[in-house]
């Protein structure tokens, strides 16, 4: 059985940019050792959707429309660091498996989270949702004592010859009268018969609360806001929560440094193929003793 591999979770990014970048040739503008000047476009687009990589010993810094403004730092011959040659990728749309944290922590000369990192509606409802799940009153665990004590109530009242809705009722407005004959070989029925049921359960106060969080504001100060307000779900610990993701432009040009690094790669071999093809076809000076 082949295992199933992952959705990307920047698919949309990704597909984008292979639709911007799907003609593009490498073009050397200059090479010399460490410094060098390559462009990517599209020779039937001119400059559109371009970009330009620029390397000097120990840097490498990025222009144009799709990876605009970079400038990172790590090795001597930063082309080496991005080529991922020999890595498969691990989505399932093919895109390349590239440690974007990793990569960004590269970057030099600017603040990351300007244009690498930014808010995110989604991670905030992430948050927002998983911790809501692991809540005493509102998470799965609780979802699942709910329906197993309305489970009970449900069998004894309709063994017993009452309507489930009249018990509901009566127990809300009295539970000290709302006992009912039990099995007493059902330990079940000893734990769960009498336990309070509300009105509406976990898993739909669990949903309003979602609901309510999805209507916050896209702004990083709007949701911590409507977390402190719900702090009695939340915690007091949710100001340390990282709300943001990478930036789109980021993540694009990432795609467009891994697209460079092959393509300098297959540049370069296929010179020091004809380098060699060359020297093979030249006859050598013989001197014959």
């Amino acid at each position: 059985m082949v295992d199933e591999k992952p959705e990307n979770p920047y698919a949309r990014t990704y597909l984008n940019f292979l639709n911007y970048a799907a003609g593009h040739e490498l073009t050397v503008v200059h090479d010399n050792g460490l410094y060098r000047h390559l462009r990517m476009r599209d020779p039937q687009m001119g400059g559109i959707w371009s970009w330009d990589v620029v390397t000097w010993p120990g840097h490498l810094a990025t222009s144009g429309d799709l990876a605009s403004g970079f400038v990172f730092a790590r090795i001597e011959d930063m082309l080496a660091f991005f080529n991922r040659a020999g890595h498969r990728s691990h989505y399932s749309d093919g895109a390349p498996s590239i440690d974007f944290a990793y990569w960004a922590e590269k970057i030099v000369g600017r603040d990351c989270y300007h244009g690498v990192r930014k808010y995110s509606h989604n991670i905030f409802l992430r948050y927002v949702t998983h911790t809501l799940q692991e809540d005493s009153a509102l998470g799965l665990d609780a979802q699942v004592e709910y329906e197993k004590t309305v489970e009970i109530a449900r069998r004894v009242t309709a063994r017993n010859g009452i309507r489930y809705e009249d018990y509901l009722e009566h127990q809300r407005q009295n539970p000290s009268l709302a006992h009912l004959d039990i099995d007493g070989n059902s330990a079940d029925e000893e734990q769960y018969f009498g336990l309070p049921i509300p009105e509406t359960s976990p898993a739909e106060r669990r949903q309003e609360l979602i609901d309510d969080a999805r209507q916050v504001e896209s702004r990083r100060e709007d949701a911590h806001q409507w977390l402190n307000d719900h702090d009695d779900y939340l915690g007091q610990d949710t100001w340390e929560w990282d709300l943001s993701d990478f930036d789109t432009s980021f993540i694009t040009a990432c795609y467009a440094l891994d697209k460079t690094a092959q393509a300098w790669a297959e540049h370069r071999a296929v010179n020091a193929e004809a380098a060699s093809s060359s020297a093979a076809h030249t006859t050598p000076n013989r001197i014959q003793v």
